[in-house]
C-alpha cells in the first residue's frame, strides 16, 4: 500500500448505477478484488495431455473483499447504515445528533473507489466498483484500544476507466476508543479485555443476470437476504465469579440470555457535556460458550471467554447501534 492509497465512497440512488465518489475514508487495509472466472470444458481428445486453448471462456461475476478501518467520531454512520440497513436521526441536543441503526429489510448500495498504485513508479490507478453492498460488518475493540471496523463488500461490477477522485476527508474526525468505554452485562459493569460484534447479513451473492454478447457475460444481481441475518458477539471478561459462567450453564431459556451494552467514546467534548460515542445494545444476547483461559497469577489473570448470538425477544430490536456525533445526516 503506497503513500497515495485511498478509498472513497458515495451512496447510490439505484443499485448498480455508479455515482461519483466524494467522501474519502482513512483505512488500514483494503482487499476488494474483481472476480474474474473461467468456464472450462472437460472433453477429452485422443492424445490430449493438457487442456485445449479453445475450450475455455472468461467472464466477470463482480467483485468482493474486506475493508478494515479505525472508527472515528465522523462518517461511521455511513457504514452502520450500509451494514445494518436502517438509520434514523433524532433531534440535536447539546450540539450532537443521535443516529439510531437497526437491522433493516434491505441494504442501500454505494459506489466504492480504491487507488491501487503501481510499483515502483507509484503511478495512480483507480478501481471503481458499482453496486456495492455490505455482506458482513464487524466491530472489535480491546480494553485500551481503538474501535476497529471490518466490512465485507460485494459489488456488481467494476471499471479501471474512471478517473481517480480527489481525496476529500471530513474535518474534525477523532478516534473512537475504549479508553473511556464500558461493557455492561445484565446492567452490571463488567471488566473486559476485548470484545467483538459481527453482523452477517446472509446475502445471496450467487444470483446472476444474463447479459447480451455485446455487453459481456453474467453479472451479479442485486444481493438480497436469503434468510435470517446473524449477529454474533464475543467478550473476554474477568473470571471473578460464577455469575457470567452461569449464563452459559443455565438450565432455563431466561438464564442463558442477558442484555449486553458496549460503549466507545471520542476524546473531545462536542457540546457542554456530550461526547461523540457509539453505544451498541443487544437486549437478548444468548450465551453459547464460556471458557476460562490463562491461570491465576499469570500476567493478566484468568479470563472468561464468552460468546453467543443476539436473539429477538419480541419487543426490542435484536441489535441497536446509536452513533452520536455532530453530523446532522447520513
Amino acid at each position: 500500500m503506497g503513500i497515495g492509497a485511498q478509498v472513497m465512497t458515495k451512496e447510490e440512488s439505484t443499485y448498480g448505477t455508479a455515482v461519483t465518489v466524494d467522501l474519502a475514508h482513512p483505512f488500514l487495509s483494503e482487499e476488494v478484488e474483481p472476480e474474474h472466472k473461467r468456464v472450462e470444458g472437460k472433453g477429452q481428445r485422443a492424445n490430449q495431455l493438457v487442456h485445449r486453448k479453445d475450450q475455455s471462456e472468461p467472464y466477470l461475476i463482480g467483485a468482493s473483499g474486506p475493508l478494515t478501518f479505525e472508527a472515528t467520531t465522523k462518517d461511521l454512520g455511513w457504514w452502520l447504515k450500509w451494514g445494518m440497513g436502517s438509520l434514523s436521526t433524532g433531534s440535536v441536543s447539546d450540539s450532537v445528533y443521535p443516529h439510531t441503526c437497526v437491522l433493516g429489510t434491505s441494504l442501500a448500495s454505494f459506489t466504492f473507489q480504491s487507488n491501487r498504485e503501481f510499483y515502483p513508479s507509484y503511478t495512480d490507478q483507480a478501481f471503481t466498483y458499482e453496486g456495492c453492498k455490505v455482506a458482513k460488518l464487524k466491530l472489535e475493540c480491546g480494553k485500551e484500544g481503538i474501535l476497529t471496523v471490518t466490512v465485507d463488500i460485494v459489488a456488481e461490477n467494476y471499471t479501471t476507466g474512471t478517473a481517480l477522485a480527489t481525496a476529500s476527508y471530513t474535518a474534525g474526525a477523532e478516534l473512537l476508543s475504549f479508553i473511556k468505554g464500558s461493557l455492561t452485562i445484565a446492567a452490571t459493569a463488567t471488566p473486559v479485555e476485548s470484545w467483538s460484534i459481527e453482523i452477517d447479513n446472509n446475502l445471496d451473492t450467487e444470483r446472476i443476470k444474463q447479459r447480451t454478447s455485446a455487453t459481456g457475460g453474467p453479472l451479479r444481481q442485486e444481493p438480497v437476504r436469503k434468510g435470517h441475518a446473524t449477529v454474533s458477539w464475543s467478550a473476554s471478561v474477568d473470571y471473578d465469579a460464577l455469575t457470567n459462567y452461569s449464563r452459559f450453564a443455565g438450565t432455563t431459556n431466561a438464564a442463558i440470555h442477558a442484555a449486553l451494552v458496549f460503549t466507545c467514546e471520542g476524546p473531545t467534548l462536542a457540546g457542554v457535556s456530550a461526547y461523540p460515542n457509539l453505544v451498541v445494545t443487544l437486549p437478548a444476547a444468548r450465551v453459547d460458550q464460556a471458557k476460562g483461559t490463562g491461570s491465576m497469577g499469570s500476567e493478566g489473570g484468568k479470563l472468561l471467554e464468552l460468546s453467543g448470538i443476539a436473539t429477538d425477544n419480541g419487543s426490542a430490536a435484536p441489535i441497536t447501534a446509536v452513533y452520536t456525533n455532530t453530523q446532522a445526516t447520513f
